[in-house]
């Protein structure tokens, strides 16, 4: 094999490894559950938030964002949006959020003295609790659901098929040098 055949095959091995993988995308996904036995709280009230920044067909181990956005009958005192950033253990699967085992802890906004507390376990009962939990909304049914908020892409993106493209290129000119010179 000459020199430029060997830098070809080369170039053509890389143009694949670069231009062929595709981005990942982050997924975001929304959760409720409804306050089934909560102190200081509204009863019947459903509890919300989001999930953010998940990779899909893994799992997530490292720092995700999970917010505490609302509750349907408006946030009970003491409640505010919160939002946490810690290490949970998240496994998607699909574009599915089929497993969620988290626990965060933050000071709260309007008393720094007190804290807000959140756990999501898909399986397992959730609560958002407040000041050593005096406050709190429970979910006794563990019932929680996810909902995804973006869907990973099936389509590749035009990096991908340009590099397709020019491996493919670079490999039809060295089979066309091959066969000129058999």
């Amino acid at each position: 094999m000459t020199c430029s055949r060997k830098f070809l095959s080369v170039l053509a091995g890389c143009a694949v490894l670069v231009f062929s993988s595709t981005k990942s995308q982050a997924l975001d996904f929304t959760y409720s559950f409804v306050n089934t036995g909560g102190a200081g709280t509204t009863i019947g009230s459903v509890v919300t938030g989001r999930i953010l920044g998940l990779q899909d067909n893994s799992f997530n181990f490292l720092g995700a964002t999970v917010t505490f956005d609302s509750v349907s009958t408006g946030f009970d005192p003491g409640f505010s949006a919160t939002s946490w950033t810690e290490a949970g253990i998240f496994q998607v699967v699909g574009g599915v959020l089929v497993s969620v085992n988290f626990s965060g802890d933050v000071a709260h906004e309007s008393n720094p003295a007190a804290n807000e507390v959140i756990t999501i376990q898909t399986g397992n009962r959730d609560f958002v609790a407040y000041n050593n939990f005096t406050k709190y909304y429970y979910d006794g049914a563990a019932a929680a659901t996810f909902t995804p908020l973006s869907t990973p892409s099936a389509a590749p993106d035009a990096t991908s098929t340009l590099g397709l493209l020019v491996a493919g290129a670079v490999g039809l000119e060295t089979l066309r040098r091959r066969q000129a010179r058999a």
